[in-house]
């Protein structure tokens, strides 16, 4: 029998998510536990569901819409500076056991804190207090940095400070952001089945951070392409950043999408012929394709496909203190 149904009658949660496989992953964990969820609550756009609507009938066990049609929960949206108030309606008419953050980007204020004292608990798909923020996966793959910081993080939810148990990566690191997800939700479902009934049960005792670590927001600026990128680091992040993000180089007054591979050239080559951008790099003048529409649903129909195949076996680990 699952652990978190020993330690406690079936509980409700209140889920704040997004489509996308660590929500799901960790949604499913929950599911199988026996637990139920009062509310669902996404502050993405509505476009982020049209691959988990796909999943839902290829891969249920990455999509959010599988996880809450199997409890008949449908998820509600909230606009910008509604959230907060989304969520405590929720809390009053349902009266929940739990407040789970499950891949929710968005800060929640203490007024919501505060009606759950100690049973509002968050997952962040890094390893706290590296890479806190609402980027991480980017963060890490700009920086190279999931062999050090990948991995889930479960803490409370208390006013900024971050405290919890967390949840190693097994290594080799994945390979790009798409893989990194993927993993981080298969570490964020652990978390969900070992640490939270541990928690409840009084055998897992939260502390302080040590160190709290900076908020990192990585975006536009970090995936230009300036004149310091070496060719290895435009070469890395031109093979791995196509699954969920573009890079970018300067030109005509604005940040040009570039999708493909990189064509280096020494400095003084020519202008760039039409559908191509250049711009300088550390190694002289690096040219992309121009990324279009059709690319942008070339790589989308590429990653469902990939998210079809990809393992989502766990390799046993123990978790870290």
């Amino acid at each position: 029998m699952n652990e978190l149904m020993l330690v406690t009658p079936p509980l409700r949660a209140i889920v704040l998510g997004a489509p996308g496989p660590m929500t799901a992953l960790a949604l499913h964990a929950w599911i199988d536990g026996g637990h139920g969820v009062a509310g669902f609550l996404c502050c993405e756009p509505s476009s982020w569901w049209r691959q988990d609507q796909i999943l839902a009938r290829l891969r249920p066990r990455l999509s959010t819409t599988a996880a809450l049609a199997r409890i008949r929960c449908a998820p509600r949206e909230a606009a910008r500076g509604a959230r907060d108030a989304a969520i405590l309606e929720m809390m009053r008419r349902e009266e929940p056991d739990l407040l789970l953050s499950l891949g929710y980007r968005r800060r929640v204020s203490p007024d919501v804190l505060a009606q759950l004292p100690g049973r509002a608990l968050n997952i962040h798909p890094a390893l706290l207090p590296a890479y806190a923020g609402p980027t991480p996966s980017l963060a890490m793959l700009l920086d190279d940095a999931f062999a050090v910081a990948g991995g889930a993080t479960l803490h409370l939810m208390d006013e900024g400070l971050d405290s919890g148990a967390r949840r190693a990566l097994p290594l080799p690191p994945p390979a790009d952001a798409l893989a990194y997800r993927v993993a981080a939700g298969l570490a964020a479902a652990t978390l969900i089945r070992d640490a939270v009934p541990a928690y409840l049960a009084g055998r897992l005792t939260p502390e302080p951070q040590r160190e709290p670590g900076p908020l990192v927001r990585y975006g536009e600026a970090e995936l230009t392409v300036g004149p310091d990128w070496s060719r290895d680091r435009i070469s890395r992040l031109a093979e791995t950043t196509p699954w969920s993000h573009s890079l970018l180089l300067r030109g005509e007054g604005r940040a040009i999408p570039v999708t493909g591979r990189p064509r280096f050239l020494p400095i003084g080559a020519p202008p760039a012929p039409a559908g191509f951008a250049q711009a300088r790099c550390a190694d002289g003048i690096v040219r992309f394709r121009i990324r279009r529409g059709r690319h942008k649903k070339f790589w989308s129909l590429r990653q469902t496909l990939r998210l079809l195949t990809i393992s989502l076996t766990m390799p046993s680990q123990a978790a870290e203190p």
